[in-house]
């Protein structure tokens, strides 16, 4: 007899490298239409795009801490993860 291999049912997200000062690769799966909002500590949506090069280009924004959401194509929320732009 044989166990089944259980998966989990959301496979972590890891920025990386965290903290970046410029870009930050998003390890992960979500389908390949999938975006990602960026948004900083006061809530504000700050960037967006496609998650297809799994990496999010932070030149530009201030110093401090960001939550990434990954959305599908009708915009459902597939999971978060914070990172710090130094």
């Amino acid at each position: 007899m044989s166990v089944p291999v259980l998966k989990p049912a959301r496979e972590e997200l890891v920025p990386f490298p965290n903290p970046s000062p410029d870009v930050v690769r998003i390890q992960g799966t979500w389908p390949t239409n999938a975006r990602y909002v960026l948004v900083d500590a006061l809530g504000v949506d700050v960037r967006s795009g496609s998650l297809l090069a799994s990496s999010i280009e932070l030149t530009g924004l201030d110093v401090g801490m960001y939550t990434v959401c990954i959305k599908d194509v009708v915009g459902k929320t597939l999971g978060t993860v914070r990172l710090v732009k130094e």
